[in-house]
């Protein structure tokens, strides 16, 4: 029997979280975006500081809280917050505790996975291990992380655990995916052409 081809999948999402919120123009629950820049205002020896978002609709603001008076020796990325540092407001902006705290999250929709494999045994491989290495929380369910990495539908992927080829249950597929996570796919049982599909489709 031969070894499991081993790949690290690096999953990026490709923007931000939006936050479902009420909308004062729209009337109404509506996405709001992050803007990427932050907004300051000092209060004598005290700053609020927040990052913008706008609704999708109409680009109404909508101010996330970051620092509620604080003293402005307490904020160590001051420097970024006056600078609209685009990495400090990805990392606020990937916050989901501090996001849910103001409105449902809405997860990116997509995402970029950049694939790592010992390509010694690619085609021989009677089985497929894949390590999911998350940059940020992606909210995205495991079915549809696979189905893109291994250029498949849903349905074949549930098909797969239906095998056994895949030992996730439908309720596992259907969790989000996590950091670490690791995926084994037995090959052995399935069509030699689908095999060589999944192969492909792991590493490519």
């Amino acid at each position: 029997m031969h070894e499991s081809l081993c790949v690290t999948w690096r999953v990026t999402p490709l923007q931000p979280p939006l936050v479902r919120r009420h909308c004062s123009r729209c009337s109404g629950a509506m996405p709001f975006a992050c803007s990427m820049k932050f907004r300051a205002n000092a209060q004598k020896k005290r700053l609020d500081v927040w990052l913008i978002y706008r609704c999708i609709a109409c680009d109404e603001v909508w101010n996330l809280p970051i620092h509620e008076r604080a003293a402005l020796g307490d904020i160590d990325a001051f420097d970024g917050i006056a600078r609209n540092d685009a990495a400090l407001a990805l990392r606020h902006a990937f916050d989901r505790a501090r996001l849910m705290r103001h409105g449902a999250v809405e997860d990116a929709a997509d995402v970029s996975i950049r694939k790592r494999h010992d390509a010694g045994c690619a085609r021989t491989s009677s089985g497929i291990m894949v390590v999911l290495e998350l940059a940020r929380p992606c909210g995205m369910r495991l079915d549809r992380l696979l189905a893109l990495g291994l250029r498949l539908s849903r349905g074949e992927i549930g098909r797969l655990s239906e095998s056994g080829a895949l030992p996730a249950t439908r309720k596992a597929l259907r969790s989000t995916a996590t950091d670490g996570q690791v995926i084994a796919i037995d090959l052995a049982p399935l069509d030699p052409a689908l095999a060589a599909a999944l192969r492909r489709g792991a590493v490519a």
